[in-house]
């Protein structure tokens, strides 16, 4: 699966969240409300997957590598798009 494209709108208001992503694979699947957000012990960035809190407190994601190596693609990807978007 290739990525074919990559957005990201830069939030500066937000004290937590940094910006959303969407990212598509193939020119025909989309994912997007991806999070941009601080690690909480140091500056560096991560990308969680979009998905809602439940009322007990746990996360149910919509959408989500499988591999931890497709992981690491997508976050280098969307991180790469974060990082030219503050340049500009």
């Amino acid at each position: 699966m290739e990525i074919t494209k990559v957005t990201v709108a830069v939030l500066k208001d937000k004290p937590r969240l940094r910006g959303v992503a969407s990212i598509v694979f193939d020119n025909v699947f989309k994912v997007r409300d991806i999070p941009i957000l601080p690690r909480k012990n140091d500056d560096s960035l991560y990308v969680a997957m979009p998905g809602k809190k439940l009322a007990d407190g746990h996360r149910v994601y919509y959408a989500y590598p499988v591999t931890q190596e497709f992981r690491t693609e997508i976050e280098s990807a969307i991180l790469k798009e974060y990082e030219r978007c503050l340049a500009e």
